[in-house]
């Protein structure tokens, strides 16, 4: 009994399609682990920064962020010149979209504004840059963010983020 060989180049292309177009997925998909896509990496990490006369906030987030994973966004608010309280207001679209699992420091005051709810600190001494950390669980499959609100005394600033929340 012997085995007939037979070639068929219609299997073959489709085959060679089929395995080239796998090699193309997995490098891809290596390379957007690498950037950040996934986890930690190079282009995970994204700061804005937005400034005026008087004031100067910073903000760093994380651009991609997984649903009910622990997120923060840290803000620094450099305003030498001010005198009073700071006062964030964060996008209600944001605030919808997420649990809020802490701030530090704890706001002195909080209120809900119709463009979102507002905290406020008493800062007595403004020669140092202000910190706040905003620790948060996403709860929703999109794309969260918006406009803060800072102020901080006579001076106010407005900077904006944009985060892709994974399933």
């Amino acid at each position: 009994m012997t085995v007939k060989e037979e070639f068929h180049p219609e299997a073959e292309r489709w085959h060679w399609l089929v395995q080239r177009v796998g090699w193309v997925l997995l490098a891809l998909g290596m390379l957007l682990a690498v950037l950040g896509l996934f986890g930690d990496g190079l282009l995970t990490d994204e700061t804005k920064v937005a400034s005026s006369e008087g004031i100067e906030v910073s903000l760093e987030y994380a651009r991609f962020a997984r649903m009910r994973s622990p997120e923060r966004i840290e803000l620094r608010i450099n305003a030498p010149e001010a005198r009073g309280a700071l006062s964030i207001t964060l996008p209600q679209d944001f605030a919808d979209a997420i649990s809020l699992e802490g701030m530090t420091p704890a706001p002195d005051s909080t209120s809900i504004e119709p463009e979102g709810p507002t905290y406020e600190w008493m800062i007595e001494d403004w020669s140092s840059e202000a910190s706040v950390n905003i620790d948060y669980e996403p709860q929703a499959w999109r794309t969260i963010g918006g406009d803060v609100d800072v102020e901080a005394g006579d001076f106010s600033q407005t900077v904006s983020f944009s985060q892709f929340v994974f399933p």
